[in-house]
């Protein structure tokens, strides 16, 4: 009787503690979660070169989450359809911009995924003011007007467009309101500012050491700021999948 017992209490506690891949990932609502995606955000647009004059500070927004959490769950490696249409999935902008990063699932952390999107600044030559390879998602990151972000993470067992990919973590971020649908040249100029946030958006919940966020950026530029961001359109260039 003692042996079946403890037989049984072992098989309640091996089964008590075991979690699927899907556990490990956290959701749309975890406060953890929204303030890394915020931070990583707000840390690559603080850091670009130039440095930005009159970047807007970055801050969630749970419908953005919201679609990108239902878009991810499809795990399909592609671009969400339905963003196109004006004010379809999104009241408040005529446009939405996504960000894809699709990988295994032990490679997966919001700030691996933020940063690969930012390191292709690399391919950007402010001398030809061209790509040499993919930097939509670079761009998007970095994109003045864009002041709202949503992200979610989905574990797929497959993704379809993904071939060879098994236990992948799907992690999309919407942005509002989106950059045009081409590529942008950035242009060095002269003056320095520090991050803004949108008109009507309150002071951020979450600063952190590692970007320079001060008082100071609360006050629009009055006059004779010269941009040190110049935002020219090329031909479509736009590729905005990144996967590892």
């Amino acid at each position: 009787m003692r042996v079946t017992l403890a037989v049984t209490a072992w098989m309640v506690s091996l089964v008590s503690s075991y979690s699927s891949p899907a556990d490990t990932l956290p959701d749309i609502k975890n406060e953890d979660f929204i303030k890394e995606c915020v931070r990583m955000h707000n840390k690559f647009r603080s850091e670009v070169q130039p440095t930005a004059s009159d970047m807007l500070y970055m801050t969630w927004d749970p419908g953005l989450a919201q679609i990108a959490k239902s878009w991810a769950r499809n795990c399909q490696f592609s671009h969400n359809t339905r963003l196109k249409p004006p004010h379809k999935l999104h009241p408040n902008f005529t446009s939405l911009g996504e960000n894809i990063w699709t990988g295994s699932l032990s490679l997966f952390s919001v700030s691996s995924a933020v940063t690969a999107w930012y390191n292709e600044s690399k391919f950007y030559d402010f001398k030809t003011r061209k790509c040499s390879k993919v930097c939509g998602h670079y761009t998007q990151v970095v994109w003045a007007d864009s002041y709202k972000v949503g992200c979610a993470v989905q574990f797929c067992l497959k993704v379809s467009g993904f071939e060879g990919l098994s236990n992948g973590a799907h992690f999309i971020c919407n942005y509002g309101p989106a950059k045009p649908g081409r590529e942008v040249v950035l242009l060095p100029v002269m003056q320095i500012r520090q991050l803004r946030p949108h008109r009507g958006e309150q002071l951020p919940w979450a600063r952190t050491g590692d970007v320079s966020w001060t008082a100071t950026w609360l006050a629009a530029p009055t006059s004779g700021l010269m941009l040190t961001q110049a935002l020219i359109l090329l031909q479509n260039l736009d590729c905005s999948l990144y996967f590892l």
